[in-house]
């Protein structure tokens, strides 16, 4: 360093180095708190991801095909109730004597 930059330094408020201090502390306390390290190393580690992926998929269709069931119970329970339409309440009971005996 030249003579010139040492002087650059010495112009900076001490409050200024102090606030600036403590402003590092306070990022270096929330990275430690997001565990940015510990993601890093999950997404270097690919079986990790495969397994993480394939859960995550296999949780995905479980859950469409449990809500998408629930659904349709649900349509044909209302579905058969109707008494206004007396063919889809026929055939709507037929549907569920069928997937009874299955």
């Amino acid at each position: 360093m030249t003579n010139s930059e040492d002087h650059k330094n010495d112009n900076i408020p001490h409050e200024e180095i102090v606030g600036l201090t403590l402003e590092v502390r306070r990022l270096r306390e929330l990275l430690e708190q997001l565990r940015l390290q510990q993601y890093i190393q999950v997404l270097l580690n690919k079986r990790r991801i495969m397994f993480i992926s394939f859960l995550s998929g296999l949780f995905s269709g479980l859950g469409a095909v449990l809500g998408g069931t629930l659904l349709l119970a649900l349509l044909l329970y209302i579905l058969g109730r109707l008494s206004i339409v007396p063919y889809i309440g026929h055939f709507i009971s037929e549907i569920i004597k069928v997937v009874k005996k299955t």
